[in-house]
């Protein structure tokens, strides 16, 4: 967003604990009951398997990443050194070359997981916001559905349903520039491979190097990212559809007996 202002930043969340980990949200359901009889709303037990599966999925990338192999193995070296037949000095210059190489292509597959990851909040918080705002059509007496609204951009358009036409409170502004930063990343790396310089928003990427966890510039303006990245954008996901469902308070579904 051209002009935007940014507040000062680092800043924290506050952590809602669940009693059944993505299914039932102690802010909903009290955690200490015998009886339920009422589930929370379908909607919210739709976000809260997305939250679960982000966070898996984030466990599984870092896993993987982390068993990448940056060293070249004995057996490698080896073999690279035998490519030069009795020269040491060529051989050992080979192995370094292709050490290299090797480190610069696992650099590339972190950066490449790291961003794909960040697209993938990115797509559940616009299935998510879809899926909120539907739900909140017939208790708020609405006549549009998230399908009716006008405009790609997912935080404009959640801002004018559940904040303009439903009458939601507003998050926290920390909170809700935390989610429009992380959208503006998502749009430079998907339109612009992450080449800041290609963006028309190249300022605001730049203000936010220190300010968004995990998130930075290399030197030919691309955006890097690192584990920290990860875990914020769940952070943010999480806690914005928190204070949305909090504040919405839909109908629960009955437990059947």
């Amino acid at each position: 967003m051209d002009g935007m202002m940014w507040l000062d930043w680092p800043f924290e969340f506050r952590t809602l604990a669940s009693p059944v980990d993505s299914q039932v949200w102690s802010g909903k359901v009290p955690a200490m009951v015998d009886t339920l009889e009422f589930l929370p709303s379908e909607a919210e037990l739709i976000f809260g398997e997305a939250r679960a599966t982000l966070r898996t999925y984030r466990e599984l990338v870092e896993e993987a990443l982390a068993r990448l192999p940056v060293a070249l193995a004995a057996e490698e070296k080896a073999a690279f050194r035998a490519q030069i037949g009795g020269d040491p000095s060529l051989g050992n210059a080979m192995v370094k070359i292709h050490e290299l190489f090797r480190r610069k292509g696992v650099a590339g597959t972190v950066q490449f997981a790291h961003r794909s990851f960040m697209l993938a909040v990115a797509s559940a918080t616009e299935e998510q916001a879809r899926v909120f705002c539907d739900a909140l059509q017939v208790p708020k007496g609405l006549s549009k559905r998230w399908k009716d609204l006008r405009g790609t951009n997912t935080m404009d358009r959640l801002a004018e349903y559940a904040f303009e036409l439903a009458g939601l409170k507003k998050p926290p502004e920390t909170l809700w520039l935390a989610a429009r930063s992380l959208e503006q990343i998502r749009h430079c790396i998907a339109h612009a491979n992450g080449d800041v310089t290609a963006s028309r928003h190249e300022l605001n990427l730049r203000a936010l190097v220190g300010q968004v966890p995990g998130y930075g510039i290399d030197e030919e303006g691309r955006i890097v990212l690192d584990e920290a990245s990860g875990r914020h954008a769940i952070d943010v996901f999480s806690q914005l559809f928190y204070h949305l469902y909090e504040h919405a308070k839909l109908p629960g579904m009955p437990v059947s007996s």
